[in-house]
């Protein structure tokens, strides 16, 4: 007893999609190939990793050797990695002894102030009517 493939509107679409390329797939190839199948071509592939694990089963994970991981290659990356981030040329005691003049100091950092008004003090206050502080 075989029953018909459920008609769902929703993947309606999809299924129309997969069969249009099974029969394509038909014609070039002359083999039959599954709605799964087709769903598997379609996948987008992985970049592959250089020296990398991500495409294999557990059977060829571990007939690798444990030192592949410690390949020549990733050794030298290693190497070049390390070799220039741990040496700093700069004297640290003496960058923090020598002191600059605030004003260097502004405007090598560019640090915007309020703008400060001088105090007049021989105007009257605002809020005396006679003049009177």
């Amino acid at each position: 007893v075989s029953t018909p493939m459920f008609q769902d509107p929703l993947l309606q679409q999809s299924q129309k999609r997969y069969e249009e390329e099974k029969i394509a797939m038909h014609c070039e190839t002359g083999r039959v190939f599954s709605a799964e199948e087709i769903h598997e071509l379609n996948l987008q592939k992985l970049p592959r990793v250089p020296l990398g694990r991500q495409n294999m089963n557990s059977a060829e994970w571990l007939k690798i050797p444990s030192g592949y991981i410690e390949s020549e290659t990733r050794l030298k990356s290693r190497q070049r990695v390390r070799g220039s981030c741990t040496h700093g040329g700069l004297d640290f005691k003496l960058w923090t002894d020598t002191k600059y003049p605030p004003e260097t100091f502004n405007s090598e950092m560019k640090i915007n102030h309020k703008r400060k008004f001088p105090a007049r003090p021989s105007s009257p206050s605002v809020y005396c009517k006679d003049g009177a502080s």
